[in-house]
């Protein structure tokens, strides 16, 4: 008989037990509290930093609410070859097409014109080289980025300075 009462003892000990470990639904409870989920930023625990949210890619109006910053020092725009001029310097002239303002690429050996033939050698040029005719009044999607570069000053002294360059030219 005492067996048997130390058995029921046990049994409602376990039952207590059990019972103050679930909710109402029978789910098991933590020590943790349930926090809510911000959806516009998750705050990680080890550092406290913040996370940005994902985009839901099964939502095309979800863009995850995260802008990516532009790079300042890359544009694209399109542009109309309007020449090529040579006097202190070499000038390789386009036109910008929203606003209306001339662009002097002169840092020509930096251009990457993709292959296409804008300036063609002049051995009778200062700078050995001459607008290509083909291209003059063409429009182009240019690409451009600003980076160091070597210069001259008026004395012929180098020095690195940072410029526009073309990176790519597309004939539109």
């Amino acid at each position: 008989m005492k067996k048997l009462t130390i058995l029921f003892a046990a049994i409602l000990f376990a039952l207590f037990t059990f019972s103050a470990c679930t909710g109402k639904s029978g789910e098991a409870k933590t020590d943790k509290e349930e926090t809510p989920v911000n959806n516009d930023a998750l705050t990680t625990k080890d550092t406290g930093t913040q996370v940005p949210p994902i985009a839901d890619n099964n939502n095309p109006a979800d863009t995850g609410k995260t802008a990516v910053a532009a790079n300042p020092n890359v544009k694209t725009m399109t542009m109309t070859f309007v020449g090529y001029e040579e006097g202190d310097y070499p000038h390789l002239l386009f036109k910008d097409s929203a606003t209306g303002k001339e662009e002097d690429f002169r840092f020509t050996a930096d251009n990457n014109y993709s292959g296409i033939p804008i300036l063609l050698e002049d051995k009778n040029a200062a700078f050995g080289e001459k607008a290509n005719p083909k291209y003059l009044n063409k429009m182009f999607i240019v690409e451009t980025t600003k980076k160091q570069v070597v210069d001259a000053d008026l004395q012929g002294v180098a020095f690195k300075t940072k410029a526009w360059v073309i990176t790519s030219l597309k004939l539109k």
